[in-house]
């Protein structure tokens, strides 16, 4: 196989576009890299320390070619795989034969490394999308839900695919706004208590029953852990019960801290739903107790 694929010798030969599949060797230096990569459009955020990996094996004579990795573009030309690589050729000054894909069909970046290197995050930026790992974590957690019928986020182990994630985004652009939502409005207590990917989660789901009432909600929560003259008007559009209800939930947040893991967003994710439903039917809650039923699954979205 190796023996019948075409090797470039100099980089001029090379034409980055082509309208059928092929694999070639390529013979490239730092000023074919440079080339390479001004078509390097969406691609995943570069990775520092494995450029640096790929630096010192090349300058100590250690890099293999024979390890089935590629530069790879699609039948557009733009550069799909293999910026890391392209980058370490230039940091090191050096010139090396590569493995080089062209004419690869644009959708296929979804499953190019799938569980190894690409994440949802990577695959999110590709696409264009922004806040992409808070982005990830929300779809992933909803998706998870969704499929355990919003008991848990066990999902009956069903684990969510890049491009599940990437068509959940898609066709559901209300959970990009609750991303941004959280990033603007729950900057402080949100992001540190609770995480902005579980924080924008919550959002999109509270927001299929109301999403003036969501964002409320949020907000209100927010603004009692700093009052201002901002805040203050935000708690002004609860009633006392509500006040109450929300204390109550961000007094057991700030018990909890800021540890972070599965068992915890699940914990948070519980009792936070649980004052939900309080605060929807304008009940006060001043003591926060779960149920048997609340330790195993998550209650009901009212």
């Amino acid at each position: 196989m190796i023996e019948n694929m075409l090797k470039f010798k100099g980089e001029n030969d090379f034409e980055r576009i082509s309208d059928e599949f092929r694999i070639d060797i390529v013979d490239i230096g730092p000023k074919l890299a440079s080339r390479m990569l001004q078509f390097n459009e969406n691609n995943r955020t570069l990775k520092r320390r494995k450029i640096g990996e790929y630096y010192r094996d090349m300058i100590n004579e250690r890099w293999h070619t024979n390890t089935g990795e590629s530069i790879k573009f699609d039948t557009t030309g733009n550069l799909r795989d293999g910026q890391n690589r392209l980058y370490a050729v230039i940091k090191a000054n050096v010139t090396l034969p590569f493995l080089v894909v062209r004419g690869m069909c644009p959708s296929s970046f979804m499953v190019l490394d799938t569980g190894a290197r690409r994440s949802a995050l990577d695959v999110l930026h590709i696409d264009g999308h922004d806040n992409c790992s808070a982005l990830a974590g929300a779809s992933r957690k909803f998706k998870l839900y969704s499929k355990s019928g919003g008991k848990n986020l066990s999902g009956s182990f069903y684990v969510p695919s890049n491009e599940d994630i990437l068509d959940f985004v898609n066709n559901n652009p209300q959970i990009e706004e609750s991303v941004k939502f959280a990033k603007k409005h729950c900057n402080k207590f949100g992001k540190k208590y609770i995480g902005y990917s579980t924080l924008a989660f919550l959002h999109f789901v509270f927001s299929k029953k109301s999403r003036q009432s969501a964002s409320l909600f949020f907000e209100a929560l927010e603004a009692g852990y700093n009052v201002n003259s901002y805040s203050g008007s935000i708690l002004a559009r609860c009633i006392p019960e509500q006040l109450t209800t929300l204390a109550t939930l961000r007094n057991r947040l700030l018990e909890q801290g800021t540890e972070k893991g599965f068992f915890k967003d699940v914990f948070c994710i519980t009792i936070i739903m649980k004052c939900w439903n309080w605060f929807r039917v304008g009940k006060p809650m001043s003591t926060l107790r779960l149920g048997k039923k609340e330790m195993t699954s998550f209650p009901v979205i009212k």
